[in-house]
């Protein structure tokens, strides 16, 4: 497994498949890694179609350095950048799931001239207010007093949120900063998702500038968007994007 070592001299795991332009940057979720199924589908549709494909680790996360509680949503974003910065070539395509798919927005906002479009799978444009709402009152008091606060996830998995973590949540807000993207966005949405509410995307919508913009909520799935006929509706709004760049 190859390694980029950034400027702090983490280590950051990736995959490269090389191929043509436009090139599609995979980015996982909170929690997740590189080698998720919809990774996989989307390094298969590169392969069959000639296509240069990168995923990677976000630090924190799978084969990359460090612990989940010892980075934030500015290191994250920093490190999809980087990868933008040294292993792409031409316009590309960004599908990111999740956190991912605030990453992408993120990296697409600074690095405009570089993507060619944008396809986000059960993800927010509205990260801070969804992390908030998240807590309980108690939990609030914590964070506010002790300047951390330890919660569990559903699987028992204990996090540690600083104060210092969320108020970059907060600063790294966009959806109320005049957003543009005038380039092909498509948000890909499970009426069963029970980690970011589908209702989220038409606030993407309505407040990210630009055309050729467009949702597909899918009735009874999930967050994970695992289902084979998800699986379907992303890679065919890969491929529509794909055939608008060449």
């Amino acid at each position: 497994m190859p390694y980029f070592k950034n400027y702090k001299g983490d280590k950051i795991a990736y995959k490269i498949l090389k191929g043509k332009s436009p090139g599609l940057i995979f980015v996982h979720g909170f929690t997740s890694d590189m080698e998720t199924d919809k990774a996989f589908e989307i390094e298969k549709y590169a392969k069959k179609n000639k296509l240069n494909f990168i995923k990677f680790d976000l630090r924190g996360h799978g084969k990359s350095s460090g612990e989940i509680n010892d980075f934030y949503i500015s290191d994250w974003k920093r490190d999809l950048l980087d990868i933008i910065d040294n292993f792409s070539n031409g316009p590309q395509i960004i599908i990111g799931h999740s956190l991912g798919g605030y990453l992408m927005f993120l990296a697409a906002q600074s690095r405009n001239k570089k993507i060619a479009g944008l396809v986000g799978l059960a993800t927010t444009a509205e990260l801070y207010k969804l992390h908030i709402s998240s807590y309980t009152e108690k939990q609030l008091q914590k964070l506010k007093k002790n300047g951390f606060v330890k919660i569990k996830n559903k699987d028992g998995r204990e996090f540690i949120f600083t104060k210092k973590g969320v108020q970059d949540i907060k600063n790294n807000e966009f959806i109320n900063k005049n957003y543009k993207f005038n380039k092909p966005l498509t948000l890909i949405h499970g009426t069963n998702d029970e980690v970011i509410p589908y209702e989220s995307i038409l606030n993407i919508l309505k407040k990210i500038k630009g055309e050729d913009h467009s949702i597909f909520l899918i009735k009874n799935s999930d967050h994970s968007l695992s289902e084979e006929r998800d699986k379907r509706i992303y890679i065919q709004s890969i491929d529509n994007i794909v055939k608008k760049t060449k």
